[in-house]
């Protein structure tokens, strides 16, 4: 494996590279691989602090075009792009590293999506379909798990509630937005009850007197490990997507198995929110 914490890269396909940290070597034969995909506004330097290169290396202009399209047509095929891309470099690193095949939930692979990281996740489980079979079923043997980390109701096609009306979109200065924003998800919001089905026992505005999240980080660290460019370019052409298409992809990445031909990897689905997230005031309930 590549030094610890050493950024190091896969090309996929013409004109795409993924770019990635790895933890290094870990004891044993039956280790599982955490590949985690970061949220809206941070690289993949929110687990590691340091991802220098990630506003250097922008989506291509092709996978823009799909979303810049706003047509269901070019908005699933971005995301079935996507599904190849990322399922590919999943296959092409477990080679390389040598890493132990899925036994079960030993080994293998555990895939992981943060907030609108999990549209990706969510993406590769619904366009299995479109990967070529040499690397389905080299998939087949290692991704065992797939994890939806705080993922929002708007990207798994659940509209924002009615009553939610937090307007920082409207804030011309990229900059200024994205501070509006992570100030905002990065609180802890005092729900009544986030089981209840009831919007009315979810706090929209206010969050607690707790320290947000990210109350530690320097200027420096925190920098290092955000792209306000991102957040308010490609991040952003992903809010846009529709609702029709993200629902259709949820259902059929969590659901619709009878299309999937085989091999297909056997996975378990595991969705993950906290009890103060911002993410239920966006319709997670």
């Amino acid at each position: 494996m590549p030094t610890p914490m050493q950024l190091e890269s896969l090309t996929v396909s013409d004109g795409v590279s993924y770019y990635y940290f790895d933890s290094g070597d870990i004891p044993g034969n039956t280790y599982t691989t955490l590949v985690f995909v970061p949220g809206m506004g941070f690289n993949g330097g929110v687990f590691r602090k340091l991802f220098p290169l990630a506003a250097a290396h922008p989506s291509s202009d092709a996978d823009l075009a799909g979303l810049v399209s706003r047509t269901v047509e070019g908005q699933e095929g971005f995301l079935r792009s996507q599904a190849v891309d990322i399922a590919t470099f999943l296959v092409m690193f477990a080679r390389e590293q040598h890493i132990p095949p899925a036994e079960g939930t030993s080994g293998g692979i555990a895939l992981l999506g943060w907030s609108l990281g999990s549209l990706h996740t969510h993406a590769v489980m619904a366009h299995l379909d479109a990967l070529p079979y040499n690397v389905l079923s080299d998939l087949e043997k290692y991704l065992h798990t797939v994890v939806c980390h705080d993922v929002t109701g708007i990207f798994i096609g659940i509209p924002k509630p009615p009553s939610f009306g937090i307007e920082y979109w409207t804030e011309p200065d990229v900059e200024k937005r994205f501070k509006l924003f992570y100030e905002w998800v990065a609180g802890h919001f005092p729900h009544k009850n986030v089981t209840s089905g009831s919007i009315d026992d979810l706090e929209f505005y206010q969050s607690s007197e707790k320290p947000h999240s990210m109350h530690e980080l320097t200027p420096g660290e925190f920098a290092e490990l955000t792209s306000a460019k991102t957040f308010g370019a490609s991040d952003t052409l992903l809010v846009t997507i529709q609702q029709d298409v993200l629902k259709a992809m949820t259902r059929r990445a969590i659901f619709d198995t009878a299309w999937r031909r085989s091999p297909s990897p056997t996975t378990c689905q595991i969705h993950v929110w906290w009890n103060e997230s911002w993410c239920y005031s966006l319709g997670v309930t």
